[in-house]
C-alpha cells in the first residue's frame, strides 16, 4: 500500500496554485498581509474583503461595501494563519533553471509548512441563509478549502498576478459536545478516546456559524516529482465539506491497478466526528444527528483520471464505503465547473467514509501485456548529454511522456548524465486522446 498523502486537518473542535513560476514577476506588494484582514481600500489592496453579499431563503440578495452597513448580529474574521516571522505567501516553491523544484531562497527561515487563510462567520437566529465573501487575496492562489458550511468556492484569476476569491456559506446550527472531567486531553491516547465517547454522545452546545480553511497551490504538490519541476495533485479547485466537529481527508492512488507515483488519487478518505445525538428536547427521546459529508472536485481532476467529459461520469464511476458499514446514499450533482460529491453518510458513529474513483486512463489487468515493453540495459559516460530518442523508443502511435529516476535529469529534449556513478531509469509512456496507456518501456542507464 502507499503511503497516505494528508492534505488538510480541522481541528477537533469545529472553529476550525503556488503561482506558477510564470507569475514570479508578481512583487512583494502583491502577498497579502499575515493576520486579519480588513476591507478593501485605496491602500489596501490586496489581502482584503471587497464586498459581503447576504442572500435570504427567497434568494434576495444585498451586497454590502462598508463595515457600518453589515447586518446587526452578522459577524466575521478573515485571517491569514502563518507561524510568527513568516509571510502570507503561499507560493513556496519554484521550479530552478535545471528542473528541480525547490523552496524559494525568499521564503522566511523561520517559517514552517504553509499559510492558510481561515475564515469564520456567525449570524444566529438566521439557519438558512447564506453569506457571501468576495476577498482579494493578492498572489496567494486559494486552491482549496475545508471545512464546515462551503456551498461553493471559486478562485479567479486577475491576470496581474493577483487572485479574487469568492466564497459562499450557508448558516445552520453546528453542534459540539464537551469531553466528561475525566477524558483528559492531554493523556496518551486521549484522541482515540475522545472519538469512541463521541460516537454515543449527545451535543451540548450549538451555534449559527461557519469554519473553513484554505490553502494555496503549494499544499498540493506532488513530491514524487520533484526532481524534474514542481508538479502539484489535480486538486486545485477543490473543497470539502462536513456538518462535523471535527473533519479532515486524505488521499492516495490505493486500489488503482498499476498505479504509479505520477497516476492521479483516486481514493479519497475522510475522518468526521461530532456528536451522534441531537441536543434533547425536554423530555423526548434523543434524535439522532444527521451526518453530512461532501466534497466537490474540479473538472481537471476528472481530465487527469481520463474522462472526456463530466457526462462521462456516472455512478458505476466510484464507490462509497464507510467503517461502520452503515448504509450510504451518494449523489452527485455538477456545479461551478466541476462535480460536488455528496457522500451520503447517515449519522456520526464513526462513518468515516471512503470514496475510490474508477480511474480511466491506468492500465488494468485486462490490458495486453504486449502494450508493455520489457526493460533494456544502456551505457553512458559522466557529464554528457542523450537524446531521448536515442535510448528508448515505441513504436506505438500517442503521446510520449519521459521519467527518468536515479541522478539523471531530462533537459528539454536530451538526457543529462551527473558527473558521478550511478544507476539511472528513463520510462518512455505513449498514451492516446483519452490519457488511455497504450505502451510503456524502461531503460536501465548505467552511468560510468
Amino acid at each position: 500500500m502507499k503511503p497516505t498523502l494528508r492534505i488538510a486537518l480541522a481541528t477537533l473542535v469545529m472553529c476550525v496554485i503556488t503561482i506558477s513560476p510564470s507569475r514570479a514577476h508578481a512583487t512583494a506588494d502583491a502577498i497579502p498581509v499575515a493576520g486579519n484582514w480588513a476591507w478593501c481600500s485605496p491602500s489596501v489592496a490586496n489581502g482584503c474583503v471587497k464586498s459581503v453579499t447576504t442572500i435570504s431563503p427567497e434568494k434576495v440578495e444585498t451586497s454590502y461595501t462598508d463595515s457600518a452597513q453589515i447586518p446587526i448580529g452578522l459577524t466575521y474574521s478573515i485571517r491569514c494563519s502563518i507561524e510568527p516571522g513568516g509571510t502570507c505567501d503561499g507560493n513556496k516553491y519554484e521550479s530552478v533553471s535545471r528542473g528541480a523544484c525547490t523552496v524559494k531562497s525568499t521564503w522566511p527561515a523561520t517559517s514552517r509548512g504553509i499559510p492558510d487563510i481561515q475564515i469564520d462567520i456567525s449570524w444566529s437566529g438566521k439557519t438558512g441563509w447564506k453569506v457571501k465573501l468576495v476577498l482579494s487575496t493578492g498572489s496567494y492562489q486559494p486552491a482549496f478549502t475545508i471545512g464546515h458550511g462551503t456551498v461553493s468556492a471559486i478562485t479567479s484569476d486577475d491576470g496581474d498576478g493577483t487572485f479574487t476569491y469568492t466564497f459562499v456559506a450557508e448558516i445552520e446550527p453546528a453542534y459540539s459536545a464537551s469531553p466528561p472531567s475525566s477524558l483528559r486531553m492531554m493523556d496518551p491516547g486521549a484522541t482515540t478516546r475522545y472519538k469512541e465517547w463521541l460516537a454515543t454522545a449527545e451535543a451540548t452546545s450549538t451555534s449559527e456559524s461557519v469554519h473553513v480553511q484554505i490553502w494555496p497551490k503549494d499544499h498540493l504538490l506532488n513530491q514524487n516529482r520533484n526532481a524534474t519541476g514542481c508538479f502539484h495533485y489535480p486538486f486545485v479547485g477543490a473543497w470539502a465539506e462536513a456538518n462535523a466537529q471535527g473533519f479532515s481527508w486524505s488521499y492516495n492512488t490505493d486500489g488503482a491497478t498499476s498505479a504509479s507515483p505520477t497516476a492521479p488519487p483516486n481514493k479519497l478518505f475522510f475522518e468526521a466526528f461530532a456528536p451522534h445525538y441531537l441536543p434533547r428536547v425536554g423530555m423526548n427521546e434523543l434524535e439522532v444527528m444527521p451526518a453530512r459529508v461532501q466534497v466537490f472536485l474540479p473538472a481537471a481532476y476528472f481530465i487527469a483520471l481520463g474522462y472526456a467529459s463530466l457526462s462521462e461520469f456516472d455512478s458505476s464511476s466510484y464507490s462509497v464505503t464507510t467503517e461502520d458499514g452503515q448504509k450510504v446514499s451518494p449523489t452527485v450533482v455538477e456545479q461551478d465547473g466541476g462535480l460536488r460529491i455528496n457522500l451520503g453518510v447517515q449519522h456520526y458513529s464513526a462513518p468515516n467514509p471512503t470514496i475510490i474513483f474508477k480511474s480511466k486512463n491506468v492500465v488494468t489487468t485486462a490490458t495486453p501485456t504486449a502494450t508493455i515493453q520489457a526493460t533494456s540495459t544502456k551505457t553512458i559516460r559522466r557529464s554528457t548529454q542523450k537524446s531521448l530518442t536515442s535510448l528508448v523508443s515505441l513504436s506505438k502511435t500517442g503521446t510520449r511522456t519521459y521519467k527518468v529516476t536515479g541522478g539523471c535529469s531530462i533537459s528539454g529534449k536530451n538526457l543529462r548524465t551527473p558527473s558521478r556513478k550511478t544507476t539511472c531509469k528513463l520510462t518512455l509512456t505513449v498514451r492516446n486522446s483519452k490519457k488511455r496507456i497504450l505502451a510503456t518501456k524502461t531503460v536501465t542507464i548505467k552511468v560510468v
